[in-house]
């Protein structure tokens, strides 16, 4: 019993430290440890691993796939696209043509990742009733669409810079982002050049 009582308490002290970025309420969390406490079956060693085991991973490992895997779906990646089509054709029109020559570098790139982005939609699905078989294949398909995700990401990285070189070498004293990506705050921005 003291061995549970000991990992009750530092539940409870970890349950303090990160209650804020916690998705489990404290009452629930507070019953849930009251009845281990109180049932001597419940409060054997075995549970009380498997259940520390859940919450830390609940806790940690959650947060920390999302922050891997930013993009985790299909969707996802053709909103990221649309997203850096409209960059590039926002800073390469004719009124703004910041992107000059690289313009074309910039597009074969968006063409490669559109390419790749269609042979994934384009895989054979397997039956969710093959376990394995789909757990490998939403695996790779994980990665595949976190390489698309990572090329978008440094594209869209040296297009901003692009653009924040060339209005400060035309002259330009502010920059804001919306200047750049031609939205705000999601909205597409419809405007002429702004000094």
């Amino acid at each position: 019993m003291g061995d549970a009582s000991k990992v009750v308490d530092s539940l409870k002290h970890v349950q303090a430290k990160l209650v804020n970025s916690s998705y489990i309420s404290m009452s629930a969390l507070s019953n849930t440890i009251q009845a281990i406490r109180c049932n001597p079956i419940l409060s054997s060693t075995p549970f009380m691993t498997l259940f520390t085991t859940a919450y830390v991973y609940h806790l940690f490992g959650l947060p920390f796939y999302r922050w891997r895997f930013p993009c985790r779906t299909i969707e996802d990646l053709d909103g990221r696209i649309g997203r850096a089509e409209h960059m590039i054709d926002f800073n390469s029109s004719p009124e703004r043509d910041f992107l000059g020559q690289d313009v074309e570098g910039f597009r074969d790139v968006l063409k490669e990742v559109k390419t790749k982005t269609t042979e994934i939609k384009n895989q054979n699905k397997p039956s969710p009733l093959k376990l394995f078989t789909w757990l490998k294949f939403r695996w790779h398909l994980l990665f595949d669409l976190d390489t698309c995700y990572e090329m978008l990401r440094v594209m869209e990285g040296e297009v901003k810079v692009k653009v924040y070189t060339t209005r400060a070498a035309a002259g330009f004293k502010h920059t804001n982002m919306e200047d750049v990506t031609g939205t705000k705050d999601g909205v597409v921005l419809d405007y002429h050049l702004r000094a």
